[in-house]
């Protein structure tokens, strides 16, 4: 199949058949249409029968909803960058919980392409309903990159007409004080998107800990996490070897990589 051709309102969703493929089909249609994009979906292997499911599903949950899908005989990883290039938008299964957390990073499809891509990824865990439940997203130190990740926050806010939590970790002890000040100044910080986004309700919060595990905790009460990288490889301090497997393994609730531009 020839590759699709550039589009900006193109969400690209690799579907491979189990039951991680489809949530994130699930979640993907979802987004595309709330976002009224084109849905690309992608299955890496022989079966045409995935692709016309994939598709059936999109036409009974969003019956106006544009959609293409490409049979590929590359490997995910690989036709998932591919795919990158041309979407503003990747959605990905979620790893395999057979996996010991040592080797997720290595083996699995969507933490090879949530850190490669340039593009916004979304790995769509299974979740139950959680209604009223904000967005909540991970805060770093103003940068573009922190501010692409607050920009598609409160985009996600607005879509799915939810509260925004923007909350920073740090590794701190607490201290009264200190996190008051630390409290004020995300405050001001996030003052540009709050008046941009005047209709999301918008709570801040200082929380102490190691990053993925605060994050993970709260991802039980979240509709969606965002966070955003700090570096190519340091998403909201979650730099070591297994700090991002971890974080991936353990929410409870779709996780959003925001990379520099959104």
């Amino acid at each position: 199949m020839s590759q699709p051709a550039t589009s900006p309102s193109r969400i690209s969703v690799g579907v491979d058949g189990g039951t991680g493929g489809w949530e994130a089909l699930a979640w993907a249609i979802e987004e595309a249409a709330l976002r009224q994009a084109e849905l690309h979906v992608i299955h890496c292997g022989t079966s045409r029968a995935v692709c016309d499911t994939a598709r059936d599903q999109a036409e009974q949950r969003a019956p106006e909803l544009p959609i293409i899908t490409e049979l590929s005989d590359k490997p995910a990883p690989e036709a998932l960058l591919d795919a990158a290039r041309h979407s503003s938008m990747v959605v990905v299964g979620p790893p395999s919980t057979s996996h010991r957390l040592s080797q997720l990073l290595s083996r699995s499809t969507a933490l090879h392409v949530a850190v490669r891509t340039p593009r916004t990824t979304v790995i769509a865990h299974r979740r139950a309903s959680k209604l009223h439940a904000p967005i909540t997203m991970g805060w770093i130190e103003p940068s573009e990159r922190a501010s692409a990740a607050l920009e598609a926050a409160f985009r996600e806010a607005v879509l799915r007409a939810r509260p925004l939590l923007v909350m920073t970790v740090k590794t701190s002890e607490p201290h009264a004080m200190l996190d008051e000040v630390e409290n004020q100044y995300l405050t001001m910080e996030i003052e540009p998107w709050r008046s941009k986004y005047p209709d999301v309700e918008v709570q801040v919060a200082v929380q102490h800990g190691r990053p993925y595990r605060v994050l993970a905790e709260n991802s039980a009460q979240a509709e969606l996490l965002v966070v955003g990288e700090r570096s190519r490889s340091d998403y909201l301090g979650l730099h070591s070897e297994s700090a991002l497997p971890k974080l991936v393994h353990d929410i409870d609730c779709p996780l959003m990589v925001v990379h520099n531009r959104v």
